[in-house]
């Protein structure tokens, strides 16, 4: 975890995603006043600057779901 990495950017660290990857819902699982918070983000619409690229927190765990085909 390096401070101010966001979702877009800790992809881009792990080498990105691969051609079976669910671009439309990514996961971020975070803990946050003592309860576990599921985030769900659209990384089309992140790319398109249709919404945020929100910022990870120490602890998040991000998870990419394979597509179905």
């Amino acid at each position: 975890f390096r401070p101010g990495v966001t979702l877009m950017q800790s992809i881009s660290i792990a080498n990105g995603l691969k051609e079976w990857a669910n671009r439309r819902e990514v996961r971020i699982l975070r803990t946050a006043n003592g309860g576990a918070e599921k985030l769900v983000f659209d990384l089309r619409d992140i790319e398109r600057q249709k919404a945020p690229d929100p910022a990870l927190e120490p602890g998040d765990i991000v998870i990419v779901p394979r597509r179905l085909m």
